[in-house]
């Protein structure tokens, strides 16, 4: 059994719900239905009338449909790609996680409706392309760096010793993430979650390690 998760959805989704319940008054007042149609009901092509229930599959019929009705693009043979649910749940995570970085990962796995962060981590990572996720870890760096953070004084020494100042300010930001970009590339830095347990759940902390010369 499942539990049930409330989560907020945007005001463009409320207004097109409260749209579908108008029409299902109209067909009701009009006796063409007897009780209220499910969400996800689409009116049979011979009937006009929404089905009593629905499945997975009559579920995908209707991004088929919607994929149709906005022409998402064709491959090379004419044939359209068609968009499932759970590509829209994962394009969500890692549209979120680029946004807010490793700083949105409490948010993201409360949205998901995760309960260990962990895992939040893993479902992000193993479909992030590994060029996507240098970059995020390299801004978040520099971030770290640019905000003197004491979790970054290793990255600032290393940085200090490369451009001869420590006043990074003055420096263009994206210089500097492309050069810890290539600090991560080649092993001298990592940037990587640290998964701890405590006593109301998981959390975890973010290390900038920077590996020392010999």
């Amino acid at each position: 059994m499942r539990e049930k998760e409330m989560r907020p959805i945007p005001m463009i989704a409320v207004r097109a719900i409260m749209l579908l319940q108008k029409i299902a008054n109209g067909l009701k007042d009009m006796g063409i239905l007897t009780r209220d149609p499910l969400l996800f009901s689409a009116p049979f092509r011979m009937t006009g009338l929404p089905p009593i229930s629905h499945d997975r599959t009559s579920y995908e019929r209707l991004m088929d449909n919607l994929c149709d009705y906005i022409e998402t693009p064709l491959d090379d043979q004419g044939r359209r790609y068609y968009i499932r649910q759970h590509q829209l749940r994962r394009f969500f995570a890692m549209l979120f996680f680029w946004g807010g970085a490793f700083g949105g990962l409490d948010t993201l796995r409360w949205f998901l409706g995760h309960t260990d962060i962990e895992h939040v981590w893993h479902y992000i990572s193993e479909s992030v392309p590994g060029a996507a996720l240098v970059n995020i870890k390299a801004h978040f760096a520099v971030e770290e760096v640019l905000n003197n953070s004491p979790d970054a004084i290793n990255l600032a020494d290393l940085l200090e010793e490369h451009y001869g100042t420590r006043d990074f300010s003055i420096l263009d930001s994206e210089e500097l993430d492309l050069y810890v970009e290539e600090l991560l590339a080649e092993g001298t830095v990592s940037v990587e979650p640290q998964f701890v347990s405590l006593p109301d759940g998981r959390s975890y902390r973010i290390l900038i390690s920077v590996k020392e010369k010999i």
